[in-house]
């Protein structure tokens, strides 16, 4: 019986930035079915070294509710890359106590919980959630 030769695994990188995570997926062989990122200067990037990339230019709130239209589109995702801001939790950028700053909203400290939807929406094997400790 001959072995089949293994398919590539299917992934989304979410928070793709320039692409940096993305060219290494692509190096070990992943196939990125689409790369999502709100940053102009990063979605620009991506599209001139990605040429046949798919990429939403939007907010990662707005993909995940537009999910399911785009889904049969997409195909089989397999793995989910996950690299989700950090500046409302790193230690680095703690803010003083009594500061202006202390009181104003923290605007993607939620963002690290929509992983958890989008692996259910996509049902993928296996998902990559890089980021800073303190955050769960």
């Amino acid at each position: 019986k001959r072995l089949r030769r293994r398919e590539k695994i299917r992934s989304l990188e979410l928070f793709a930035g320039a692409g940096g995570s993305l060219q290494g997926y692509h190096n070990a062989a992943f196939h990125t079915v689409m790369a999502v990122e709100k940053d102009r200067d990063s979605v620009r990037t991506l599209r001139a070294n990605n040429k046949d990339l798919k990429v939403y230019d939007g907010c990662i709130r707005t993909f995940s509710q537009d999910f399911a239209k785009m889904a049969l589109a997409l195909g089989r995702i397999d793995h989910i890359h996950f690299s989700s801001p950090c500046q409302d939790f790193s230690m680095a950028n703690r803010k003083v106590a009594n500061s202006a700053e202390e009181n104003e909203p923290r605007e993607r400290a939620d963002l690290s919980l929509l992983l958890v939807d989008l692996i259910r929406k996509t049902a993928c094997d296996t998902a990559v959630f890089e980021n800073v400790v303190g955050i769960w």
